[in-house]
């Protein structure tokens, strides 16, 4: 084979130097964040964690470090608040396959400048493990909502109350309360835990083996919600 170019995308390995010097272009990445910030496996979820109000795509060329190469082109998207990783996925995708198409002419024919990436300015992600999905309410509601929509649909937030894994699949926060953190209450018919600072509401659950279902169904099957553990 003797390919012109060579193109990745949400690919999970780093490509050994015998590949990147295969096309006469070199090797493209399509990379789902405005690099230098979110280099490596899970720049979608790390940008809605962070609660950045902005994100995008960069085509970039591979080099033999992760995520450090020139810059060949960039176009920005603004995060919705109820953007899941699922949802800004394929926003991402989409922007990323469009932008691809518009660089590569200009990449090819040197028209367009590659543009060397700061790496004082760098942030990097690491590739998400199951059990960060565990909420921990002795941190803010705040954080806790970013994270149901960063992990979804994997690894999904969970909670574990009498013995069951409770998934979080949507939910929003109740602010301006004096909460005590894992302090269950219910608020308009929907079951809500309390954090260090607000309670996280929640909108869609799922138990272990079932279907998702509304706050308000989950909550008329567990008469117990309030009682004291």
């Amino acid at each position: 084979m003797n390919p012109d170019v060579i193109v990745v995308a949400a690919y999970g390995q780093i490509l050994p130097r015998s590949i990147l010097e295969i096309p006469h272009f070199g090797c493209i990445n399509v990379h789902a964040s405005l690099l230098p910030r979110w280099r490596g496996p899970s720049p979608i979820q790390a940008a809605i964690l962070a609660g950045d109000s902005v994100t995008g795509v960069s085509i970039m060329k591979l080099v033999a470090g992760l995520d450090t190469g020139p810059i060949i082109a960039q176009k920005e998207i603004t995060i919705s608040s109820d953007d899941t990783a699922s949802s800004l996925s394929e926003k991402l995708s989409n922007l990323g396959a469009a932008l691809l198409l518009e660089s590569l002419d200009g990449y090819f024919s040197g028209k367009n400048k590659l543009i060397n990436q700061n790496d004082e300015e760098a942030t990097k992600t690491h590739l998400i493990k199951k059990e960060e999905g565990r909420l921990d309410f002795n941190i803010s509601a705040e954080i806790l909502e970013r994270a149901v929509r960063a992990y979804y649909p994997w690894p999904s937030t969970f909670f574990v109350w009498n013995s069951l894994q409770i998934k979080v699949i949507r939910a929003h926060v109740l602010d301006n309360q004096q909460t005590q953190p894992y302090q269950r209450m219910v608020f308009e018919k929907k079951p809500a835990i309390g954090t260090v600072k607000g309670y996280l509401v929640m909108d869609v659950v799922q138990k272990a083996g079932k279907k998702p279902m509304s706050g308000e169904e989950f909550l008329r099957g567990a008469h117990n919600w309030l009682d004291r553990e």
